[in-house]
């Protein structure tokens, strides 16, 4: 419940699972991935929030607009402290 979730700060099981297809060159901007999930409204709100350590993949605070991902992976994104999802990357 409400409690597991923020007092020790683990991730819900029934988190909204999201399949990206692997890109080419395995860059994928967090920024823009933000705006698609809908979890924020323009890439410079998710800018503001980066900076602020508001984006995490994976539990560590991200401060490049664009990462590297692993084919065949899966990643926990997080933005701000309530909305997240598990990224499967295909």
């Amino acid at each position: 419940g409400f409690e597991q979730l923020f007092s020790r700060k683990e991730n819900p099981e029934d988190m909204q699972k999201v399949e990206l297809k692997f890109p080419e060159d395995g860059r994928i901007s967090l920024l823009q991935l933000a705006v698609d999930l809908g979890f924020t409204d323009s890439k410079s709100e998710a800018r503001r929030a980066m900076k602020q350590n508001g984006l995490k993949l994976d539990g560590t605070a991200q401060t490049e607009e664009y990462v590297i991902l692993k084919n065949q992976s899966e990643y926990i994104f997080r933005f701000g402290k309530l909305k997240m999802c598990k990224l499967i990357i295909r």
